[in-house]
């Protein structure tokens, strides 16, 4: 009996946890400070110095676009989106800041619309973040090259993503799968009236209407669960917190260095309090495409971009109406049953 009850005691003991759970916080910022040098900054500047300041733009906005997009749908779906960005990279780095960029953010909104009842929205809409910011038309060969840098860069963030275990947000909603004609259009219509706008009208930094379509639309896609809602506190948050840093008169690698530490405090809050990592995360990328702002030009930029946040939203907010309770309130259509002749 004794012999019994030894082995009852042994299988109902607690089951020790990993000694990796247990590290103290400087132990666990050190790693994240190790693996972010291994996997961020070291890629970024290895592509800067071969191909470039879009190269090394590319590189970093990869790997975070891989790394936000796979928080929200799942590092598997982003995995299978990310042939999606590399190409939609390489084409606005040779089209540039135009009506050809225009095209591609509208054809990236349209998959990612086709992709809403399956749960690939977040995941493709962050597939064209990097092209977001490939302004500076490049030749042919020199485009290719970016693109395939950015895909390689996706891969290392859908890596890092399944290394820290992020678990997908996004539902796949049985209810639409008949919706994705109309979910479809309504997605490119958000994207490329918003780039649309960006390249028409000439705002400083329209830019940032799409990057705001991303960022909050990606959010909202996700449905009205808790986690969601504190991804679009942060998000929100983040772009917010940035505007006023954005006037700061300060040199490049300080924008970096900036950027730097709050993706390493980040990391930190991921399964703790998601909305802080979510915030941190969105301010750091939001620093990372600001570096090298100066002058007269920050104080401009920053009012631009307030601005452009603003559109973004209000576009954003459209959208969610119409896919959330307009969209799903029309009846499917069903096929004729075949007749036998």
């Amino acid at each position: 009996m004794a012999s019994r009850g030894a082995a009852v005691a042994v299988h109902t003991a607690p089951v020790s946890t990993s000694p990796a759970k247990h590290r103290p916080t400087w132990q666990r910022v050190l790693i994240i400070i190790g693996t972010l040098a291994l996997v961020l900054v070291l890629p970024a500047a290895l592509a800067g110095v071969l191909a470039g300041s879009q190269a090394a733009l590319a590189v970093v906005l990869g790997e975070m676009g891989a790394l936000a997009g796979a928080t929200r749908s799942g590092w598997k779906r982003m995995a299978r989106a990310v042939p999606v960005l590399a190409v939609a990279t390489g084409v606005a780095a040779f089209a540039g800041f135009g009506w050809g960029w225009v095209g591609v953010m509208a054809v990236v909104g349209a998959i990612a619309g086709i992709g809403l009842p399956h749960g690939y929205t977040s995941a493709l809409l962050f597939c064209a973040m990097p092209a977001v910011f490939m302004l500076d038309g490049l030749v042919a060969w020199k485009a290719v090259l970016v693109g395939a840098i950015a895909g390689l860069a996706a891969i290392i963030g859908v890596l890092l993503a399944r290394h820290l275990g992020v678990k997908p947000t996004l539902p796949v909603r049985k209810d639409a799968e008949h919706m994705e004609w109309l979910f479809g259009p309504v997605v490119l219509v958000m994207m490329g009236g918003g780039a649309a706008i960006a390249v028409g009208s000439g705002i400083p930094h329209g830019y940032w209407i799409v990057l705001t379509l991303i960022v909050v639309g990606a959010a909202l896609a996700a449905g009205d669960t808790k986690r969601n809602r504190e991804r679009l506190i942060g998000n929100i948050g983040g772009l917010a917190i940035t505007i006023p840093l954005s006037f700061a008169p300060m040199p490049a690698w300080a924008f970096y260095a900036c950027a730097f530490v709050l993706l390493v405090v980040s990391f930190t809050f991921l399964s703790k309090r998601y909305w802080l990592y979510a915030l941190l995360e969105s301010a750091a990328v939001v620093l990372l495409v600001s570096a090298g702002q100066s002058g007269s030009a920050i104080a401009q930029t920053g009012e631009a971009r307030a601005g452009a946040t603003l559109i973004g939203c209000g576009m954003v907010a459209v959208v969610v109406v119409l896919t959330r309770f307009v969209l799903p309130r029309i009846p499917r259509v069903s096929a004729p049953a075949a007749v036998d002749a």
